[in-house]
């Protein structure tokens, strides 16, 4: 028997399951390959990229101007994250952003 929370109404409820739930892609049958956009997925990649060559190429600039690189790299990074969540890629492969 396990104890169920919901997050949404913070209500609890008992199962009488004695197997553990398992993810939606986890099933038999279910190919996960064919919901995920590759492009999508690729274009992060090069978003990724983008962003630590200019965390690098800050390392030698001035400050003020090095402020401005890695700000720029975060939003290549946040911009490369959404990519990856609207992909359909599982949630467990999903680079975090900065």
């Amino acid at each position: 028997m396990r104890i169920i929370r919901t997050t949404a109404t913070n209500e609890s409820h008992t199962s009488t399951s004695s197997r553990p739930s398992r993810p939606a892609f986890d099933h038999p049958g279910f190919d996960i390959e064919s919901m995920i956009d590759r492009r999508m997925v690729a274009d992060a990649q090069q978003l990724r990229e983008r962003a630590k060559g200019l965390r690098e190429q800050a390392e030698q600039l001035e400050p003020l101007l090095a402020t401005s690189f890695r700000r720029r790299a975060s939003e290549l990074e946040l911009e490369g994250w959404l990519l990856e969540v609207r992909s359909g890629l599982p949630e467990a492969l999903i680079h975090t952003a900065a």
